[in-house]
């Protein structure tokens, strides 16, 4: 977690909440990390209600910090001045939305997740600290994506030793495409079928002892689980059934599509989980509003 020494902690003037604060206290705490605190509004906020913003943080910021207002569009001026102040991470409070009993992310945090220049850790109400920590990984990658499996793999790690949290690593696999094969146009035998899904499996799991190789200093508590299914929704099973409160993933897309980096495996984990995450991008990975 030392990589996080310039945090950004973004406030919603319609939901003062003092999760994301917290979190960020923990950075000062533990990795002396310089704070930025914004509030980014369409339009410049009254007099009144910028004191009480300052109010709001005066009672529970035990740490010293900048506060700075922003006009314009909220995450196109966050961006800008995330890249413009070198930040390394931005913390967002989840926002619940419209009365549902579950909860969301909103509007500003998925485009923060898709388009901010750094990493993004969306902060469940409530949760101060994680004690299961669920970090998937995507070892079939190539060598962004391998990078960017080191940095999950640190972060979450790192993140869990400190807090004293239980750490899980989850890869999935499958087979693309298994139910047309199956189907009476292509006439694939089950022998042929798992003949492919050995193949698969067993490609799969040399990927991942590369992995473990790479970093099984840091691996060495940690339980590392293999699961046949659809990435997205076997990730979401995942969290919901053990009960996992926090999520560091990466966002990389295989689109190639300069400032888009949710794939669709995160896209259908974002829009499904009721827990925090932490959403880390691939090194070199520049924000549309930058390009």
């Amino acid at each position: 977690m030392h990589r996080f020494k310039k945090v950004g902690v973004v406030v919603n003037i319609e939901n003062l909440v003092p999760n994301a604060i917290k979190q960020a206290s923990n950075f000062v705490r533990h990795n002396r990390s310089v704070v930025h605190i914004l509030c980014a509004t369409p339009m410049m906020l009254l007099q009144k209600q910028a004191d009480e913003v300052k109010t709001f943080l005066d009672e529970i910021a035990d740490f010293k910090y900048t506060l700075t207002f922003l006009h314009g569009k909220p995450v196109v001026e966050i961006s800008q001045y995330a890249a413009a102040n070198e930040l390394d991470m931005l913390l967002i409070d989840a926002e619940k939305q419209g009365g549902l009993k579950r909860l969301f992310f909103g509007p500003l945090s998925l485009a923060l997740i898709r388009k901010a220049p750094c990493a993004v850790w969306v902060v469940k109400d409530e949760d101060e600290t994680h004690k299961k920590i669920l970090i998937p990984i995507d070892p079939d990658e190539e060598v962004t994506a391998e990078e960017l499996n080191d940095k999950l793999l640190e972060i979450g790690t790192s993140y869990a030793k400190l807090y004293g949290a239980k750490a899980t690593v989850i890869t999935v696999w499958y087979l693309a495409g298994e139910g047309l094969l199956e189907s009476p146009r292509l006439g694939t035998s089950k022998a042929e079928i798992r003949q492919m899904k050995q193949e698969i499996k067993f490609a799969h799991d040399e990927n991942l002892k590369k992995v473990v190789n790479r970093k099984k200093a840091i691996l060495k508590d940690v339980d590392i689980q293999t699961i046949e299914g659809d990435p997205g929704h076997s990730i979401v099973d995942f969290v919901s059934k053990h009960g996992i409160d926090m999520v560091i993933m990466g966002t990389v897309s295989r689109t190639g599509i300069s400032g888009f980096v949710i794939g669709n495996t995160a896209e259908t984990v974002v829009n499904q989980i009721q827990c925090s995450l932490m959403a880390i991008k691939p090194d070199g990975f520049v924000s549309p509003f930058l390009a």
